[in-house]
């Protein structure tokens, strides 16, 4: 009896064992396969970053691809990347850069919109360094973008471009205080926009009729 009770321990040590192993066995496969998965991952995304391909940059969700393809060859790439909803400040902060005015200008509108979610000062920061930009261009996006601050608009009301000028007078971020002294004098294009602007004072209506 004694000697059967023995050999079913035995027996039962062994099955518990087999069972261990391949507990041990199954997570090791396991392991590897995440890795593996891991690593496909890895490898597509890299593929990914590498292929600065405009679909990709225009429906990424990815900021990693976006970050990347701040520094593709392709302009449209880049505009695509600073239009992108997903895209991170950092890669803003880089394309704000860019050599090209279209990716700035797009990237000045991305910040805009930023700007107006309560408690993110960064975009307009940012939007604060551009309006020194010597293109007059960017200066004037800058000028057009809704969520701005007074400090941008009063100064850029005294801008030597009437482009940019008029865009301070048609933004219905300015105030009465900033479109009674934006200069006028020397553009239509400027009196006009002044003239459309629900902000504007009777006197400077009349002023302008």
């Amino acid at each position: 009896a004694f000697a059967a009770i023995g050999v079913t321990a035995f027996w039962q040590v062994q099955q518990d064992q087999a069972a261990t192993a391949a507990r041990e066995q199954a997570r090791a496969e396991s392991i590897a396969n995440m890795k593996e998965q891991e690593e496909i991952a890895e490898a597509e995304l890299q593929a990914a970053k590498e292929a600065c391909d405009l679909e990709t940059a225009e429906a990424t969700n990815d900021r990693t691809i976006l970050f990347a393809y701040r520094t593709c060859s392709d302009s449209k790439v880049r505009n695509a990347v600073a239009n992108n909803p997903a895209v991170g400040f950092s890669t803003l902060q880089d394309l704000a850069q860019d050599e090209d005015p279209e990716v700035r200008i797009s990237t000045i509108e991305q910040l805009s919109d930023r700007a107006g979610v309560e408690g993110n000062t960064a975009p307009l920061r940012l939007l604060e360094e551009l309006m020194f930009d010597p293109d007059p261009s960017i200066r004037s996006a800058v000028a057009r973008a809704v969520n701005t601050s007074p400090k941008i608009l009063s100064t850029l009301m005294t801008d030597e471009s009437p482009l940019v000028r008029s865009e301070v007078a048609r933004n219905p971020s300015s105030n009465e205080a900033v479109l009674d002294r934006v200069d006028y004098s020397d553009s239509v294009l400027v009196a006009e926009a002044l003239a459309m602007n629900q902000n504007a004072s009777t006197e400077l209506l009349g002023q302008l009729t």
